[in-house]
């Protein structure tokens, strides 16, 4: 193996292992996981369009993404901030409020996908009893 395909080799190994560490470490990790894979199965069960595919997908990594970038902010600032500090604090609330604000579009984003097909399926559930 060249020297490029050991370095590409062992960027991915850390890629996974920061995966392994978000997910082992981080509450909020296992949360947005979970429910991105519930969205997911509800897709496959309601035949979402390949387009309603792109959006609820885009939507999935930008929430675990930016989840991801505001765990790595908390864990710097918490070790080189040891003490209470006014920019230390605001770089954590921004980082999570871009969670927030990723996590309420998302969420507009699967009620504008899912909110007619559910209602379609109340629907019929009423109209076959």
């Amino acid at each position: 193996m060249n020297k490029v395909s050991r370095k590409s080799w062992s960027s991915f190994r850390y890629a996974f292992k920061g995966w392994q560490t978000f997910w082992n470490c981080e509450l909020n990790a296992r949360i947005h996981l979970g429910i991105a894979f519930a969205v997911i199965i509800a897709g496959i069960v309601f035949r979402i369009s390949p387009t309603e595919w792109i959006v609820q997908l885009l939507c999935i990594a930008l929430v675990i993404g930016s989840e991801m970038i505001n765990t790595a902010f908390e864990l710097m600032v918490d070790k080189w901030c040891k003490e209470i500090d006014a920019t230390a604090a605001k770089v954590k609330d921004i980082t999570a409020g871009a969670v927030l604000l990723n996590s309420f579009i998302a969420a507009i984003a699967g009620i504008i996908i899912y909110s007619p097909k559910l209602y379609n399926l109340v629907v019929q559930v009423f109209e076959s009893a």
